[in-house]
C-alpha cells in the first residue's frame, strides 16, 4: 500500500484545518476556475481531490461544469462526497490510484492542487499519461508546490510545529508533529519533492502540450498545459 495513502487515509480529518491559513493554496483555486471555460458545458478531471476543495471552487464558479473526482484515499473520498453533496448531480467520485487508473472519457479539463508532488509518483509520466485524456484545446492546471526561493513546505512546517500553536486543534497539532513530517518540509528524507517551475514547462511540453506559467505566489505556482492533440 502506498505510504502516502496511509498517512491520508488517517490525515483527512484534519486536511482541510491544515490548509484552512495557507493563503497561496486558495488563491491557487481561484486562479484555476478563473482559467475553465464559462460558455458552454465541460467535464472536468479533478486528478488527486482530496477532501474536494479544488472541485467545489470549479463546481461553485462554472455553473455548466461537471467533475470526477479521482482520489486513493477512501477517507479523503468520504469527506469530499459529504462537501460536494449540494453538487451531487454534476460530482462523480472514483476511488482509484491514479497511477494506475486508466481514465474511460476524455476530459475538458484536468486540474490538481498539490497532488503531483509525491516521489512514489513519477511527474514526468503523470503529464504524459494524463495528456491523453484531454479532447483538443483542453487544459491541465497544475497547482504546486515549487522549489525556489526557499524550502517549499517550511513556512507551514514551522506554524504546525510551534508547541503552542494558535487556535489550531490538537488533532492537528499532533498530525503535523507525527505523520506530516513523512512529506511536510520536502526536503531529501521527504516523501514528497518541489520541482522547479522549469521541470514542470519540460515535463509538460514533453507530454506535447504547450505550456506556461499564468501564475506565480511565493512557492505555490499554476502550470497551465493546452493540449495541441
Amino acid at each position: 500500500m502506498s505510504e502516502v495513502k496511509k498517512i491520508w487515509d488517517d490525515g483527512a480529518r484534519v486536511y482541510d484545518e491544515c490548509y484552512s491559513r495557507n493563503v497561496p493554496y486558495h488563491r491557487s483555486h481561484d486562479v484555476i476556475a478563473d482559467l475553465l471555460p464559462r460558455d458552454r458545458a465541460i467535464t472536468v478531471l479533478d486528478l488527486g481531490s482530496g477532501t474536494g476543495t479544488v472541485a467545489l471552487r470549479v463546481l461553485e464558479r462554472i455553473p455548466k461544469a461537471n467533475v470526477v473526482c479521482l482520489e486513493f484515499s477512501t477517507a479523503m473520498v468520504a469527506k469530499a462526497q459529504d462537501k460536494l453533496a449540494p453538487f451531487s448531480g454534476r460530482a462523480e467520485f472514483v476511488c482509484a490510484d491514479l497511477r494506475e487508473w486508466e481514465s474511460p472519457s476524455q476530459y475538458d479539463a484536468i486540474v490538481t492542487c498539490n497532488a503531483l508532488v509525491y516521489k512514489e509518483l513519477d511527474l514526468q509520466e503523470s503529464y504524459r499519461k494524463y495528456a491523453q485524456f484531454l479532447v483538443t484545446g483542453g487544459v491541465f492546471l497544475n497547482s504546486t508546490a515549487v522549489s525556489g526561493g526557499g524550502v517549499a513546505g517550511e513556512p507551514i512546517v514551522k506554524n504546525l510545529a510551534d508547541p503552542d500553536p494558535p487556535d489550531l486543534s490538537a488533532e492537528l497539532v499532533e498530525f503535523a508533529q507525527g505523520p506530516a513530517r513523512a512529506f511536510a518540509s520536502f526536503g531529501p528524507d521527504s516523501l514528497a519533492m518541489a520541482y522547479s517551475v522549469e521541470e514542470h514547462l519540460a515535463f509538460m511540453t514533453a507530454a506535447g502540450l504547450t505550456a506556461s506559467v499564468p501564475w506565480q505566489y511565493l512557492t505555490q505556482a499554476v502550470i497551465l498545459g493546452v493540449s495541441n492533440q
